[in-house]
């Protein structure tokens, strides 16, 4: 019986392991792409998107939102948004409010 003494590799090197892995993903990634450019080509060539365009216009910023201009009509917002508070019940408000901060400080309950 013979034993020979040879080496056997536990793990080898692979170069291409993550790079390999992040390549793959960015080939997927182009796929998709691709498919979504044909399907707006077949949109296109069908008059699909002109349709489109039609009933749905995009706005300028695709992070802006569709305003009712109705709203923002000069003069719509001329009365300015204030709290009128008259004098005794203002007073009322804060005293009851330091009254209650006076016995939570001093540990009344």
């Amino acid at each position: 019986m013979s034993i020979e003494n040879t080496a056997t590799p536990v793990a080898t090197a692979s170069a291409g392991g993550l790079w390999q892995s992040i390549n793959g993903g960015l080939g997927d990634a182009l796929s998709l792409w691709g498919q979504v450019e044909q399907i707006k080509a077949d949109r296109s060539t069908s008059g699909q998107d002109l349709q489109a365009a039609v009933y749905e216009p995009e706005l300028d910023n695709a992070a802006a939102v569709q305003v009712d201009q109705s709203l923002l009509a000069v003069g719509a917002h001329t009365k300015p948004t204030t709290i009128n508070v008259n004098k005794p019940l203002l007073i009322a408000s804060l005293g009851l409010l330091g009254l209650a901060f006076y016995m939570r400080m001093n540990g009344a309950r």
